[in-house]
C-alpha cells in the first residue's frame, strides 16, 4: 500500500494484465534525485487529492536497488503517458535512439 497527495489530476486503476502491460507506472524520487519505478492496480480516492495505492509493483525497469532508499515524503511522478511511443506498423523493425531526460 502506498499513499500520495496529487497536486492536480487523477489516478484509475487497471487490471491486472494492463499493469503487466505498461499502465500505471509511476516514480518515486527521493530527495537526492535517485528513483524507484512502481506500478498500481489501484487507485482509491480518499479527498483532497489524497490517494491510496493498492496492488503494488515495486522496483520496476531496474529500480529494484532502489527500494530500500524509498522514505515518507518522496515525490510521486505519474509516467504513464511519459512511456508511450506510438508508431505506424511500417516503423516496427526501425531502429530509435532515444534519450531520456533527467528527473
Amino acid at each position: 500500500m502506498l499513499e500520495v497527495v496529487l497536486e492536480s489530476g487523477v489516478l484509475e486503476g487497471a487490471t491486472a494484465l494492463e499493469v503487466l502491460n505498461g499502465e500505471n507506472t509511476a516514480a518515486l524520487v527521493g530527495p537526492g534525485g535517485t528513483a524507484e519505478v512502481v506500478q498500481f492496480r489501484d487507485g482509491a480516492d480518499l479527498g483532497g487529492g489524497r490517494y491510496r495505492m493498492t496492488g503494488l509493483l515495486r522496483g520496476r525497469r531496474g529500480t529494484e536497488d532502489q527500494i530500500p532508499a524509498r522514505d515518507t515524503g518522496d515525490l510521486f511522478v505519474l509516467l504513464d503517458d511519459a512511456l508511450r511511443f506510438q508508431a505506424a506498423t511500417s516503423e516496427i523493425t526501425a531502429t530509435r535512439h532515444h534519450r531520456a531526460p533527467t528527473i
